[in-house]
């Protein structure tokens, strides 16, 4: 019906609110109330998450706007100043102090012996 009416959007509609549906409000409610998880607590720990995704998607929007792909080179760059500004932000919004220990362990094993801390 969703299609007959919509076209192409009414098809996104009619896929989201079944996915919503059932995977976000039924599957959290059956693991909450069935299996015994703490879907309330998973979802607080997870947030911090959702927040720098979202962050991060609104800043590649902005760098899209700005910036004009026309080759590889540019491409390139592009890909790397959403990734620097993505790190940036998981950093500051969406680790927590553990992530961040084990995160500048891994760095700390990529950087050459010699003067690392500098």
């Amino acid at each position: 019906p969703l299609i007959k009416k919509w076209g192409c959007v009414g098809a996104a509609i009619g896929t989201a609110v079944s996915l919503i549906a059932g995977n976000v409000l039924f599957m959290n409610w059956y693991y909450h109330k069935r299996m015994g998880l703490n879907m309330y607590r998973f979802w607080k720990k997870i947030s911090p998450l959702l927040v720098s995704t979202w962050i991060a998607s609104l800043g590649g929007w902005v760098l899209s706007t700005f910036v004009v792909i026309d080759g590889w080179a540019a491409f390139a760059l592009c890909v790397a100043l959403y990734t620097l500004f993505y790190g940036i932000v998981l950093w500051f919004v969406g680790l927590n102090e553990y992530e961040k220990q084990m995160a500048a362990g891994l760095l700390k094993k990529l950087c050459p012996a010699r003067n690392c801390d500098d």
